[in-house]
């Protein structure tokens, strides 16, 4: 903290503020630093500071106009400081001030009278331990785009002649050069450390300068420029107001008012309530029982740890397993289009193009090549064929430019959770636009194929068109409301199924099954189910050699591989896991019983039998060969947050059931949360 106390005496002139010294011997400049506080005898009278000034004096107006420029408070409540000894009038010639940041956390209040002429000023500072500056990320203003100018520029740069030989690595960079050249030129870049959207109104914008040049004429021997000033000072006020409630109102009824939004109105109120998930400056983490205290160690613990649950688990008896079914099953030719590149394999079409364009997000947050989606928006004819020409050379030459395959990682904090625990933050991966782009096309092609061929089991509803959650659980509750209505047993050699049933249900939960699925094992799956050879190369290539950063705050951690699990954010990840996923149908419906009900990597087995016995030993035997599974396919189990329910008419059924699931025992408890849904034992006897 920085305290300066400067003195005028009543005889010095207008040049005060031009002879006093500050830092270094410079002149003609007071200390503005946001951990600096100037108070003391100013001789100088203003309406900001001293309540009873109706017209400011020359002092005062140069030492608000000092304040305005700085953006500096006046810390004084309006009391008067000062008794004269002439005339007993009470003035505050006394000021004191500081940053906008620093007048957060100071109060001023007037001492007790010592025995002169003035009162002393006493300012109480709330203090914190010293708080990192949190720089915002510089964000494009899209709004204030000259698009046709960004245009033409893009068009100009981009029709010059290519190459012949130019790799989809070159094409990517002369791309990228031209779109974020053109974005500096004619597309306006800044970052506000208190963002006010409502502060572009023009209306308000008008009446802020109103009341800055109302204060600027400010004149001692005009009582009307005083007027003037307070005047426009109230209406600047309302016009903010009823700009701010105005852009409150459309914010709620263009943005909040859609049944995707609940999670961003859960956090808006919190934060009304001072309840916000937000991690606070300065305040340490802990991981493996090292303290981290700055930004950047925490960055680096956050990318440590991602990049610790994304590596390549190492199998000797799987891998080697893997590289002689690969052996097998590496053919030097495409079985589906003959190396023609016909059909699904061919070059992507100016169409295709333009049509995943059209259905491109707005306002996304771009990826490290800085790249958005609006940028690719307003592209022009020549330029829209130089980003379909880069494209295709990805695509016809199995190689995927290092841009796409580069992540930002920002730690967003879970609801509820310990903000010291770097566990307890969702990692949320920026990926670049370009990339998204081409996954899109990609994607087309591989969701024909996946439904040409039904490679994905009809058990999985996740991420599929035309199937819902709503089909799993309507499909579990009637299975069930059916085996309960079959005739009670009336022997004990029934047949398996033609009695009324007694079911055991487990909602299994993999350990982050996004994060570790293995990129050998996915390539050998997709070669098994008959993917197209020029698809899966390209989606290999798209999956080699990773790498992220994480940002934290106002750092940056260094970068690391990730080798294995699926990109988070990725267009094409979701598409990857069904098919990755889809032998698990098979493999648990195998025990007779039992049926599947998948959603992504949501996965519970529904196990029925004559009698509570049976239910049980079918559910052992699933969760068994689901362990099994996951074992060979390098994924884990969390057996601790595996559910049991059983579902029978008797509720004795419901007494010691339990289950063995990856070496933890689950027990049936009452209730199950499934898919979204709470499921209940049912209490008819």
């Amino acid at each position: 903290m920085e305290l300066l106390w400067p003195w005028k005496r009543p005889t010095f002139n207008i040049n005060f503020f031009n002879n006093m010294k500050t830092h270094n011997g410079n002149k003609g400049a007071l200390p503005s630093g946001d951990n600096t506080i100037i108070l003391g005898d100013f001789n100088g009278h203003h309406p900001s500071w001293d309540y009873e000034c109706d017209a400011a004096d020359e002092v005062g107006n140069r030492l608000a106009e000092w304040l305005d420029r700085e953006d500096w408070l006046p810390l004084n409540t309006g009391e008067s400081t000062h008794t004269s000894y002439r005339s007993g009038c009470n003035t505050a010639p006394d000021v004191a001030c500081c940053s906008r940041t620093l007048a957060r956390r100071t109060s001023w209040s007037v001492g007790p009278d010592l025995g002169s002429d003035h009162l002393p000023m006493l300012l109480t500072v709330r203090s914190t331990p010293a708080a990192q500056r949190t720089r915002r990320k510089a964000k494009w203003a899209f709004q204030k785009a000259d698009w046709v100018a960004f245009r033409a520029d893009c068009e100009d740069a981009l029709c010059r002649a290519v190459p012949q030989r130019a790799t989809a690595q070159e094409l990517t960079t002369r791309f990228t050069e031209a779109v974020m050249s053109a974005s500096r030129r004619h597309i306006p870049r800044g970052a506000r450390p208190d963002a006010k959207p409502w502060a572009l109104d023009p209306e308000l914008q008008q009446a802020v300068s109103d009341r800055q040049e109302a204060r600027r004429q400010i004149r001692a021997d005009d009582p009307a420029s005083k007027e003037r000033w307070i005047a426009a000072k109230r209406r600047a006020a309302d016009v903010e107001r009823s700009a701010t409630q105005t852009h409150f109102r459309t914010f709620v009824e263009d943005n909040l008012n859609q049944p995707a939004s609940l999670g961003r109105v859960t956090k808006i109120l919190k934060k009304w309530e001072g309840a916000g998930d937000e991690h606070q400056p300065g305040q340490a983490m802990r991981v493996g029982g090292r303290l981290l205290v700055t930004d950047r160690e925490k960055a680096q613990a956050f990318c440590a740890t991602y990049a610790h649950v994304s590596r390549q688990v190492r199998s000797a008896k799987v891998d080697r397993a893997c590289k002689r079914r690969l052996q097998e099953l590496r053919t030097p030719r495409c079985l589906a289009c003959e190396n023609r590149r016909t059909g699904c394999c061919s070059e992507f079409t100016e169409d295709e193009l333009v049509q995943q364009l059209r259905h491109l997000q707005q306002k996304k947050a771009p990826g490290p090549d800085g790249v958005s989606n609006e940028h690719l928006q307003h592209l022009g004819p020549i330029a829209r064929r130089a980003l379909l020409e880069l494209i295709n050379a990805s695509w016809m030459e199995g190689a995927v430019p290092r841009e796409w395959r580069r992540a930002r990682i920002v730690p967003i904090p879970k609801a509820g959770k310990d903000r010291r625990d770097v566990g307890s933050y969702r990692p949320i991966a920026l990926t670049s636009h370009l990339s998204k782009l081409v996954e899109r096309l990609v994607l087309g092609r591989l969701r024909h194929i996946v439904e040409r061929d039904r490679l994905v089991p009809a058990e999985q509803v996740g991420f599929h068109a035309g199937r819902s959650v709503e089909d799993s659980i309507g499909r579990l509750v009637q299975q069930v409301q059916d085996g309960w209505n079959l005739p009670k047993s009336r022997s004990k050699r029934a047949a398996d199924g033609t009695t009324a049933q007694k079911y055991v249900l487990l909602a299994f939960d993999f350990a982050r099954a996004y994060d570790t699925v293995d990129h050998r094992l996915l390539r050998v799956r997709l070669m098994e189910m008959g993917v197209p050879r020029c698809l899966y190369n390209w989606t290999w290539q798209f999956l080699r050699d990773r790498r992220a950063t994480v940002e934290y705050q106002s750092a940056t951690s260094g970068e690391r591989v990730f080798r294995a699990g699926l990109p988070q954010g990725s267009v094409l990840s979701p598409a990857l896991f069904l098919l990755w996923a889809a032998p698990l149908a098979a493999e648990l419906q195998r025990a007779p019983g039992t049926t599947a009900f998948f959603y992504a990597d949501d996965t519970a087995a529904l196990c029925a039998g004559n009698d509570i016995q049976v239910a049980r030993q079918r559910a052992q035997q699933a969760a068994d060969t689901l362990a099994q599974w996951a074992q060979a396919n390098k994924m884990t189990v969390a057996g601790q947050k595996t559910q049991a329910l059983v579902l029978s008419q008797w509720p004795r059924d419901a007494a010691n059931c339990s289950v063995k699931v990856a070496g933890e025992t689950v027990t049936a408890g009452d209730q199950l949360k499934l898919l979204g849904a709470g499921l209940y034992t049912n209490q008819v006897d």
